[in-house]
């Protein structure tokens, strides 16, 4: 699909607000014979010398196992989707105006230099193959949202993103929570992993959402350590079976967390409340 909104200027070059090129294609097709890959790459090539003053660039679907080195002379790209795709790689590092980066849904397993794209804010890295501590992230010191979900992480090193506001980590392998960085924190998502101790919330004050479903959380005690996070606003705890197992489950839980207005993303009573400080 072609789609623009843009000018064109009198050196025949056009100044674009949107180019979206996505195909319809499922990518779950293999289909990435050597005509395929050289008519993608002379696309690329065709919008880099087209369109030099694109902002934003979506080619979603295209089938695509690299962008090296197309979209490097694109300097005034703030937002680039190139999800559902079949990178498992990139070197994007030129385009140093980047604020939105979705790389959603393609096979990347690792990265590096990304050290250049410092006004990145909102980074998707879901539905990847992502299993190493991610150091490289550390980078990106300007982050505000990651999406990390549905990769195949056991432990992460984040703690350079000291603006971070939402981190999703929905459906990985962690058990150990070292290296969320805290400051800034207000919406996580730890749904579908293996955690069991929740030592590190001690330090998230900012904390407003907190997702921790399908965890293995077995003392309801590990909750004390969410008391300093006195603006915590909603938590869901659902599939931690061993705390369904307790008598008056509800009540126990808002005993320790006084602050928080919605439980397994049903709103508290005032008169529950009430009732769990008897």
């Amino acid at each position: 699909m072609l789609s623009l909104l843009g000018k064109k200027l009198q050196d025949d070059t056009y100044t674009l607000l949107t180019l979206d090129l996505s195909s319809s294609f499922d990518n779950n097709n293999n289909n990435t014979n050597e005509e395929n890959v050289e008519e993608e790459n002379k696309e690329l090539f065709i919008i880099s010398e087209k369109y030099p003053n694109i902002y934003k660039l979506i080619l979603k679907n295209k089938n695509l196992i690299t962008l090296d080195p197309y979209l490097n002379n694109l300097n005034n790209l703030i937002i680039l989707d190139i999800s559902n795709n079949k990178l498992n790689s990139f070197n994007i590092n030129n385009l140093i105006n980047l604020t939105e980066l979705n790389l959603e849904n393609n096979n990347i397993i690792n990265f590096n230099n990304l050290q250049n794209l410092q006004n990145l804010k909102y980074l998707n890295l879901s539905y990847n193959n992502l299993n190493l501590n991610l150091n490289e992230l550390n980078n990106l010191q300007n982050l505000l949202e990651l999406n990390l979900s549905h990769n195949l992480l056991k432990e992460i090193n984040l703690n350079n993103l000291k603006f971070l506001k939402k981190l999703n980590l929905e459906d990985n392998l962690l058990i150990s929570l070292n290296g969320i960085p805290f400051n800034n924190l207000q919406n996580l998502n730890l749904k579908n992993n293996k955690i069991n101790n929740l030592n590190c919330f001690l330090n998230f004050k900012n904390l407003i959402y907190l997702n921790l479903e399908n965890n293995l959380i077995c003392n309801v005690n590990e909750l004390c350590n969410l008391k300093n996070c006195i603006y915590l606003y909603s938590i869901s705890l659902l599939g931690n079976d061993y705390l369904y197992q307790l008598e008056n489950y509800k009540f126990k839980i808002l005993a320790i967390l006084d602050q928080i207005t919605f439980l397994d993303n049903c709103k508290i009573e005032s008169e529950e409340k009430v009732r769990a400080l008897l």
